[in-house]
């Protein structure tokens, strides 16, 4: 065989291989475009308005508490859409710190702590309102944005169990929420849709 024809056997490889990486990335990329799911403002309108209407068919809160002010939102849209004679139902609010690859993150101002009692999990440290005490006969709603591994779901409702409050008024909605929390027994009490990728954004950012 002449260096000619080794060169037309070369080359025909390296165009092969260059057809067969083609299809493998392209299809690669594909796939990570599908698992990264995006929820618009009008994807959030409609999961609202779902997620209240199979919320108001057993469970009517008197408040609402929130662990982070980036839930603020999907708490307004849901309490609208709950009942016109909820405008005034009482919202509290916590805080939520992301812990750093140690589980340590930023301690808050003691002036705060004293307005707050903290709830450890892996990934945050959640701030719930001492005020929220005030409420312990009443039924609360916690809502969330996203769901991933229940562990926040699960450490806030221990709380407020520890606290006192009655096991059947605290309730958990969401969302979105993960196939595998909602096979165990961390799944919120309510959520509007099921995805298996981690890679989910909201209007105002990345899920976490």
């Amino acid at each position: 065989m002449t260096f000619l024809d080794n060169l037309s056997v070369f080359s025909s490889l390296i165009a092969i291989i260059g057809v067969i990486s083609t299809i493998y990335f392209g299809r690669k990329t594909s796939k990570l475009e599908r698992e990264k799911i995006t929820l618009k403002w009008q994807d959030l309108e409609i999961a609202t308005k779902d997620l209240s209407l199979n919320i108001k068919k057993d469970f009517m809160p008197d408040v609402i508490f929130i662990p982070d002010t980036k839930d603020g939102t999907i708490a307004h849209m849901i309490k609208s859409q709950l009942s016109s004679e909820l405008s005034t139902i009482p919202t509290m609010v916590g805080i939520l710190i992301w812990k750093n690859e140690n589980g340590e993150n930023q301690n808050l101002p003691n002036y705060v702590k004293n307005f707050y009692d903290v709830c450890e999990t892996k990934k945050w440290s959640a701030y719930v309102p001492k005020e929220i005490n005030m409420y312990k006969d009443k039924k609360i709603l916690i809502i969330d944005d996203i769901v991933f591994t229940g562990d926040l779901c699960s450490k806030l409702k221990d709380w407020f169990l520890a606290n006192n409050f009655i096991v059947n008024n605290i309730k958990f909605a969401c969302i979105i929420s993960t196939k595998a929390v909602n096979k165990s027994a961390y799944a919120p009490d309510y959520y509007w849709k099921e995805i298996d990728s981690f890679d989910f954004y909201f209007p105002w950012g990345k899920g976490r």
